[in-house]
């Protein structure tokens, strides 16, 4: 059984966050053991142990390859198999009063006919890689209705403000965005943060169709090919 995050939360400036930390703990005591206060439960979401104590890998535990014996894995570990549960967390980000915010797991199992549980593990892998692909390209269904996150950006490359005319728009709104000739991945984004809208759209200073969209404010992310990332906010009035 798997669990994959294909779309991890936003933070404010609309960049997916990655898995930070991955905390397991049992139905025992002690650190490791089951926690029972709220505070236990920070601990863990912040990549420590109950008592308070930092835990290996800054608190992304066993993230290797069971089949690989020098990976850092439950096995390799020598822990005694059991019941496992999993408190798992990303980056901070803020969430104002009454935000929304969201993230999109996928559920699989694999069970190859003959295989033993490392076969199947190598199998998981491979399917994995399938299903994010599957999403990254919005399962074949076209962009306009997908509900992709846009966040390919050059590291450590802060967000360029992005301008937009007119601003509010009724109907079409310009995306300014000075020479840049490149394909330009675009998401809408609600005042909730939930993606709402994306597209693809190429040229200077290319138009964006906002008529299908309720009179009300919204932040539009823009990514070209290069990674360069633009972020700007427009109202949408009639």
């Amino acid at each position: 059984m798997a669990v994959d995050m294909l779309r991890g939360p936003l933070n404010e400036e609309l960049e997916e966050q990655p898995l930070a930390h991955m905390m397991p703990f049992t139905n025992g005591t002690g650190p490791q053991g089951m926690p029972n206060i709220p505070l236990q439960y920070y601990y863990l979401m912040n990549g420590y142990w109950l008592d308070g104590t930092p835990a290996p890998g800054n608190g992304l535990l066993y993230p290797g390859d069971p089949n690989d014996p020098a990976a850092d894995s439950e096995l390799t570990a020598g822990n005694t198999p059991g019941e496992r549960r999993v408190i798992a967390s990303s980056a901070p980000f803020k969430l104002q009063p009454g935000a929304v915010n969201e993230m999109i797991l996928g559920y699989y199992f694999t069970q190859v006919p003959g295989a033993d549980a490392f076969e199947n593990v190598a199998a998981m892998y491979g399917r994995s890689d399938t299903l994010q692909a599957l999403f990254d390209n919005c399962f074949d269904i076209p962009s306009h209705h997908c509900a992709l996150v846009v966040s390919s950006r050059a590291p450590n490359a802060e967000p360029q403000r992005l301008t937009l005319s007119p601003n509010p728009a009724s109907q079409k709104v310009v995306l300014q965005v000075g020479d840049i000739q490149e394909k330009l991945q675009v998401a809408v984004y609600d005042a909730f943060g939930r993606q709402i809208y994306s597209a693809q759209l190429t040229g200077t200073n290319p138009e964006l169709d906002v008529s299908s969209l309720m009179p009300g404010m919204y932040w539009i992310k823009v990514v070209t090919d290069k990674g360069i990332t633009l972020v700007g906010n427009m109202a949408v009035a009639r």
